[in-house]
């Protein structure tokens, strides 16, 4: 865990507008750098959700939950004002927000969120058939928000937000990029790293050269500020072999480890990574051949195409401390993954037919369904839970309070899938969101969990979707779009 050009800039397009009290839409919004803060909403009847925290500047308190039997308190809304009185049980979080994004043939858009709420988009500055180059827009939880445009680089396929609100971005270096003050020439099997300034300014820009074909899916930071990417390694060869790779890398870019651990065939990568409270280092990713982690060697049952595995790793040096196998007998993917409070791993992905994760017993769909599972430190299994259907969780993210946010689809039909966005917590999931979407197009595909119970998601669709809020038009039903929707208690 992925086409008439726009002449309006994103931050045009995601123009955020104060109006009773509530974030709206703003398709056509005046954009000119400013975005205007969050306003606080009226309080949903949320199922136990927090009390709210009001409106930002320019919005109403939140108002009053709606009334209804054994209701823990209503949201108060988005920004700074008094809590809503007691709601009705209901859906945990509910969508208050969305917008119609740019979209180009191989990039698509990217959320994160700082620890001051702040949303980083990134994702191609205009609808185009190519690469047009990256917008970053930086949406606060108040105040004005602002952009920065670079038409000289390539929309990256990673982001990750420090906590200094630095935004590290990684992606394919296959002509020179720019992302203000440094170009960096392409090398052929390698990859770039930028860190952005929270203002936008370029901090550090390098070209990551390797003998290799090497591809990032993923990265995160941790708290000293050194960020990790993971993803593949291609050697070619006879045979060739695909590799999980994991990299450590300072706040100024200077590579600190390289580790790759190599497979027994052609697939074989890590999807994600994540660091704990305590620094203990974690990555998720699947295998289509016996792979070697340490000195663990991961099997593949000669009926299964590939397998999830997850693996523990010290932070200072990549070395293996453990790995494990999620799965069975068919195809299983693990796309996810991400640390609670108490430092226990949420794992997400697709399991099909009976399979086991850390030790317990699970049982998806034939073709694969949707999971979110919670492991131990040391890889056992607390609890599995399953989302009906066939289908898979491309990315998720916990918050501080360990709910964890999942996004991906189920099918409903030859031709069309249902999205969707689970919320999970102690083993239960709660469909947030559900939204049909045609087959061609992936859905809810990244998501970012906020300090406030929220989360916002990026994904594409075609022709029109709606979340609830009215629709979004792609301009067509054969055109392909991407989206960007905020939840909220």
């Amino acid at each position: 865990m992925r086409r008439c050009a726009l002449a309006w800039s994103w931050l045009a397009m995601v123009g955020l507008a104060c109006s009773r009290g509530e974030l709206q839409r703003n398709d056509g919004g005046a954009g000119g750098g400013q975005l205007a803060g969050l306003a606080g909403g009226t309080g949903s009847g949320g199922d136990g959700a927090p009390a709210g925290a009001g409106g930002g500047p320019g919005g109403s308190t939140g108002d009053a939950g709606h009334s209804g039997s054994a209701g823990i308190s209503g949201g108060g809304g988005v920004g700074g004002g008094v809590a809503g009185a007691a709601g009705a049980r209901g859906p945990t979080v509910q969508v208050t927000y969305d917008v119609l994004l740019p979209q180009a043939s191989i990039a698509w858009p990217m959320v994160g969120v700082d620890d001051q709420d702040t949303a980083v988009v990134v994702g191609p500055r205009v609808t185009s058939e190519i690469d047009p180059g990256p917008q970053v827009d930086w949406i606060p939880r108040q105040g004005p928000g602002h952009s920065a445009i670079f038409p000289n680089a390539l929309t990256p396929s990673v982001l990750a937000v420090d906590p200094s609100g630095a935004v590290w971005l990684a992606g394919q270096l296959y002509r020179a990029v720019d992302f203000g003050g440094t170009t960096l020439q392409p090398v052929n099997d390698g990859y770039y790293l930028v860190r952005l300034n929270p203002d936008g300014s370029l901090a550090v820009a390098r070209a990551v050269a390797r003998p290799s074909l090497v591809t990032v899916y993923n990265a995160t930071t941790d708290a000293q500020g050194n960020v990790y990417a993971v993803g593949e390694v291609y050697t070619a060869g006879s045979p060739p072999i695909a590799s999980v790779f994991v990299t450590k890398f300072s706040p100024a870019g200077d590579e600190l480890f390289n580790r790759e651990f190599a497979c027994q065939g052609t697939s074989a990568y890590a999807a994600d990574v994540a660091v704990a409270p305590n620094g203990d280092l974690f990555i998720v990713g699947t295998y289509g051949y016996p792979l070697q982690i340490g000195s663990a060697l991961l099997p593949l049952p000669s009926s299964s195409l590939g397998s999830a595995f997850v693996a523990a790793l010290d932070p200072g040096t990549g070395e293996p401390r453990w790995a494990t196998r999620i799965g069975g007998m068919t195809f299983d993917v693990g796309n996810a993954i991400s640390v609670t409070s108490t430092g226990a791993l949420r794992v997400a992905g697709m399991l099909s037919g009976q399979a086991t994760v850390g030790g317990l017993l699970t049982r998806g769909t034939n073709d694969g369904s949707p999971f979110v599972a919670e492991l131990t430190p040391t890889g056992a299994g607390n609890w599995v839970t399953i989302i009906d259907g066939t289908g898979i969780v491309f990315e998720a993210d916990t918050n501080a309070a360990d709910h964890t946010f999942a996004v991906g689809y189920v099918k409903q039909t030859a031709t069309t899938n249902q999205t969707f966005v689970a919320d999970v917590a102690g083993g239960v999931a709660r469909l947030a969101l559900r939204a049909p979407v045609s087959g061609q197009a992936g859905g809810a595909q990244f998501v970012a969990a906020d300090r406030h119970g929220g989360a916002w998601v990026t994904g594409s669709f075609a022709g029109v979707i709606d979340f609830g809020l009215g629709p979004l038009d792609a301009g067509g039903a054969d055109m392909l779009g991407n989206f960007l929707l905020h939840l909220e208690p």
